[in-house]
């Protein structure tokens, strides 16, 4: 009996150190938007949502501001079609949202972005992948998560 606990445990060992931890980075499932009766300065509101599968394009979209991702992001969808998957909105203030369920595959991601084209000066970028869940709130002059 104590050898086969002994195998069993090696074996569980080794399973656990195969997998790499089961950790997820992208604990992300849901969201919801709220849309404020003046955001954006009373204009309508572009909004991308990355969710990136690879570890080097993960680092380089984290430096961009929303301007920037907005003026790049055919060339990115371009050169990344299998590890960037993207869902693209346009809101006007006070629009009511359906929450967003992400895909199941999400959680094999590296990273999941949130862009918002706003016509104020700011990054207008935010990064939801170790939240559960997050309510998205688009406000006069900027974007902000509510956890």
């Amino acid at each position: 009996m104590p050898r086969l606990l002994i195998i069993f445990l090696i074996t569980l060992s080794l399973l656990t150190a195969c997998s790499g931890g089961n950790d997820l980075v992208v604990k992300i499932q849901r969201l919801a938007f709220e849309v404020d009766k003046k955001a954006n300065l009373d204009h309508p509101i572009a909004m991308d949502l990355l969710i990136i599968y690879d570890d080097e394009l993960l680092k380089q979209v984290v430096t961009l501001s929303a301007q920037e991702w907005f003026a790049k992001r055919s060339q990115f969808k371009r050169d990344y079609p299998a590890t960037l998957s993207t869902w693209e909105w346009e809101v006007v203030p006070g629009q009511t949202l359906p929450f967003f369920q992400l895909p199941a595959n999400s959680e094999q991601a590296k990273g999941v972005i949130l862009f918002a084209h706003y016509k104020t000066a700011g990054t207008h970028r935010l990064r939801l992948d170790p939240l559960p869940w997050a309510v998205i709130k688009l406000q006069e002059q900027e974007v902000t998560v509510k956890k």
